[in-house]
């Protein structure tokens, strides 16, 4: 999932040199990057460096600077569905409390399959306004009235569902909503799947899980010392002259206090062949871009690689994966987090952890 040698060092003019350190020494672990900070940790990556950085990043569209190989292809289209229930959705983030419930009540009244989308929508919707009583309440009704609908897929909202059982302490009743998954589910659905079931599972049914890996990334009641922790190290060498000066180019703009542009960059690289690379240079990359802010893409990255790949969870990356910050900021109900980042960590968290059920508002 993530990471030649570049260009000589002779090719380049003396003013765009970089200063490298021949000798640098062992490779910089995760663990001692992220003890050490931003400030220290660049420095070390950057004494490491033998590529250059791209030239023209200050330039009116930077991305277009980078070479065709490192920029993302066009997005696929939305499936129609998908993009009918992101309308409700959106609208009804607009509604207040009240309103949303006088439509959750219209859609129950005379539910019938044709509203499915509409309803889970709704529900999903209500989340925000969690823990009111009421939101939690019209949610886990409308949920239920998605399940009556055999033509509708109904995963989501039997994962909503288990949550509010284990939430009551009815592990009969989620075991029984997460056995209605189809023995073979959809791809990324197994590990959720796995991490719910085994908040109801005792010690013997999930002695040979991962808890760590994937969805139970945030399962905090399992002793990491029991499990092999794997050595993540950072390296500045991807096999690939381009990556490498995107790392170089990420590393002088985080020392100019450019992290907007780092952000920026971060939402145009094709991360198909970025999880190709060595994952020693994919961890350097994802640190520099965390040190910088931009969590979003770190998130999904290392979500994708740790779900296929959980034997390489270790409490380093786990801190590089949900940044401190970002639970200061979801406690603190702030609007200025990213919401696509807060909504990932609230559907993973929010049913488990008292802090992160506070009324966090994804907006």
């Amino acid at each position: 999932m993530f990471f030649s040698f570049l260009l000589s060092i002779s090719c380049a003019s003396p003013s765009r040199q970089p200063t490298a350190v021949q000798n640098p020494g062992a490779p910089l672990e995760l663990a001692e990057a992220l003890q050490m900070g931003a400030v220290p940790a660049v420095a070390r990556l950057r004494s490491q460096l033998t590529a250059l950085s791209f030239e023209g990043l200050d330039s009116r569209d930077p991305a277009m600077v980078l070479p065709a190989g490192l920029r993302a292809e066009k997005p696929a289209k939305i499936s129609k569905e998908k993009n009918q229930q992101s309308q409700f959705i959106r609208k009804f983030k607009t509604w207040k409390f009240a309103k949303k419930l006088r439509r959750a009540q219209e859609l129950t009244v005379d539910f019938g399959c044709e509203s499915a989308m509409e309803t889970q929508a709704l529900a999903f919707t209500f989340e925000i306004d969690f823990p009111e009583n009421d939101a939690i309440s019209w949610s886990q009704v409308l949920h239920e009235k998605v399940l009556t609908c055999q033509s509708y897929n109904p995963q989501e909202s039997l994962f909503k569902l288990a949550i509010f059982a284990i939430q009551k302490n009815e592990c009969p009743r989620a075991i029984e909503y997460l056995n209605k998954f189809p023995a073979i589910p959809e791809r990324g659905i197994n590990d959720r799947v796995a991490y719910v079931r085994s908040l109801c599972a005792g010690p013997n049914t999930v002695d040979n899980r991962n808890p760590w890996g994937g969805y139970g990334i945030l399962l905090t009641d399992t002793n990491p010392e029991t499990r092999k922790s794997p050595i993540w190290t950072l390296s500045v060498f991807s096999g690939s002259a381009d990556w490498d000066r995107l790392l170089a180019s990420f590393i002088e703009l985080h020392e100019k206090n450019q992290q907007a542009t780092i952000h920026y960059l971060a939402t145009k690289i094709n991360y198909e062949k970025f999880r190709a690379l060595p994952v020693s240079f994919q961890t350097a990359m994802l640190t520099v871009m965390s040190f910088s802010g931009a969590d979003l893409p770190v998130f999904q990255t290392l979500h994708k690689y740790l779900s296929e790949h959980p034997e390489m969870i270790a409490p380093s990356v786990a801190g590089l994966l949900f940044p401190t910050r970002y639970w200061e900021k979801i406690v603190q109900y702030s609007a200025h987090a990213d919401p696509l980042l807060v909504k990932a960590l609230i559907r993973q968290e929010s049913a488990f952890n008292p802090l992160a059920r506070s009324r966090a508002r994804a907006a």
